[in-house]
């Protein structure tokens, strides 16, 4: 049987390209770094398949049929659960969800299921795809995290859970409005057949879609074939087609952004027609609820914090749709139990990656090191492995590393692998990037960029600094959807000294191998000058 696990040996600090002039580069520049190549893992015993419960309409009427969603934004992996933050894991949520399951609701996943945890991220999301499928969500909706590992995982993952993902706005880049190609992943919309084959079956249209600027939130070297499309007139084009050409009964939008009413609002507060019936929102992880002209807008925090819910009474004689109840559900506040089957398949993945999983790495004696602390941590590591290296190999004199924000703090006393990895779950490979000191000045001003040394740079003159490819080459999208990089743009300009230079290893890989003694001391952060910022 074969295992997939990260690498986290010592690598050695090779670098794979060689340092040489180049003219300005147009988007997309070309680089050696491979879409991660990844097949379902032999490792997932398979759920039972899953089998839908009948649904008890004994009470219906045709003039008032329940017609209920929850949905699921943001679970990132969360498999575990953690009381000290509200995170019920996995287990117990597959308990809620499933009972409300049984009583006829639809679920919905609004985007960013997979990274997170190790437990998740170790097979890039197949279990996690599996254990949702196995609960019975009804549809999938794509977000920015979905990318992470590359297409070729998220197509995987998309044959775990046995039904097409959903991102009507996904196109082709370059993207041309006269002839727009969808992309190769993300369906308009889904179709559900509430009530089946019975006198109260209700047609339901699930439509999804993405942010517009949710494509800057990815690592643009997995994504250049790739844009997002405003999906405004989309959702307004599809929800007429739902209602009118294939007579759904309600339409739903899962928007993968905290904002849809900017751009939805106009035709959702028509009330000569009414294009949406729900909104479930996602990405900035907040709870969030309002009501516009009887249309609930709804998102649930994330990591398993809380699920949002809408419900509903459908007359199916005048066809009239009524509103009864919409909100966000704390899930730790319901003292649920933890689903038996669900626990079994947790433990046995906990048993067969037990060696990575709870490796201890070190203790952390300084105290609990927040996310800001870890992201300069992180920096120093990887400015003090490299900078001697690149000076005595390629010439090339290191001024500092620029970190964006960690995920995750590391808390006090003795850390694991899987900890560390949380931390920074992305397992991004790092590059020096020849840039002018006003790029770096700018994203060091930004209020979750850190860097080491924390020195004076001058706007007018040109330093190699280590950077993460998330950082190193960010986009943007203009109004006619042509890319831009953002972040550091003087790095692809042609008074660059040279082209971004891979390095071969990563944040976590660079932390794992450098703790002398494994030990994180208070004296450290003195001595290392962090933590000034």
């Amino acid at each position: 049987m074969k295992h997939f696990v990260f690498g986290i040996s010592l690598l050695a600090s090779v670098l794979l390209t060689s340092a040489c002039s180049f003219g300005e580069k147009p988007f997309p520049y070309s680089t050696t770094t491979a879409e991660p190549s990844y097949e379902p893992s032999e490792d997932i015993d398979p759920f039972p398949e899953y089998v839908a419960p009948e649904i008890d309409t004994s009470t219906f009427t045709l003039d008032n049929i329940p017609v209920n969603f929850t949905a699921v934004n943001d679970f990132h992996g969360q498999i575990d659960e953690e009381k000290d933050d509200n995170r019920v894991g996995l287990a117990k949520m597959s308990t809620y969800l499933k009972d409300r399951k049984a009583q006829g609701d639809i679920l919905i996943s609004s985007g960013d299921m997979y990274q997170g945890s190790f437990m998740a991220g170790v097979d890039h999301g197949q279990f996690v795809s599996h254990a949702f499928k196995n609960i019975g969500f009804d549809a999938y909706v794509i977000g920015n995290h979905e990318f992470d590992w590359g297409i070729n995982p998220l197509l995987n993952n998309q044959l775990a859970v046995g039904q097409d993902f959903l991102g009507a706005n996904l196109y082709r880049y370059p993207y041309n409005k006269d002839n727009p190609e969808k992309y190769q992943i993300g369906d308009d919309y889904k179709i559900i057949n509430l009530y089946k084959d019975s006198e109260f079956e209700v047609k339901v249209g699930v439509i999804g879609v993405i942010g517009k600027n949710q494509i800057s939130s990815i690592k643009s070297l997995y994504t250049s074939d790739l844009v997002f499309v405003n999906p405004t007139d989309i959702v307004k084009n599809l929800a007429v087609k739902l209602k009118e050409e294939e007579h759904c009964d309600f339409v739903i939008v899962s928007y993968h952004d905290d904002e849809p009413d900017k751009s939805i609002a106009d035709y959702v507060n028509n009330k000569s027609y009414r294009y949406v019936d729900a909104c479930f929102m996602a990405h900035t992880h907040k709870y969030q609820h309002y009501v516009r002209n009887n249309v609930p807008f709804i998102q649930a925090s994330a990591y398993s914090r809380g699920v949002s819910l809408a419900n509903f009474s459908f007359n199916k004689i005048t066809k009239e749709i009524k509103l009864n109840d919409s909100k966000y559900q704390y899930l730790a506040s319901l003292n649920l139990a933890e689903d038996p089957l669900m626990k079994e398949k947790i433990q046995e993945r906990k048993d067969l990656y037990e060696t990575e999983y709870n490796r201890v790495i070190g203790v952390n004696n300084a105290g609990e090191l927040s996310v800001g602390q870890m992201s300069q941590l992180y920096a120093y590591l990887s400015y003090e492995k490299e900078k001697d290296k690149a000076l005595k190999d390629l010439g090339i004199s290191i001024k500092g590393c620029f970190f964006n924000e960690s995920r995750r703090s590391l808390k006090s006393g003795e850390f694991t692998y899987s900890n560390l990895y949380e931390t920074h779950p992305f397992m991004n490979d790092l590059y020096i990037v020849n840039i002018t000191g006003k790029d770096l000045i700018n994203q060091k001003n930004r209020s979750y960029g850190y860097l080491y040394p924390n020195e004076a740079y001058k706007s007018d003159k040109r330093y190699d600094v280590i950077v993460y490819d998330y950082n190193g080459f960010h986009i943007s999208v203009n109004d006619n959807y042509e890319k831009y990089y953002n972040y550091f743009p003087s790095a692809f300009s042609s008074e660059a000294t040279h082209s971004p230079i891979k390095l071969d290893f990563t944040s976590v890989s660079a932390l794992v191998n450098y703790l002398k003694d494994n030990t994180i001391e208070k004296s450290f952060f003195k001595t290392s000058g962090l933590f000034s910022k």
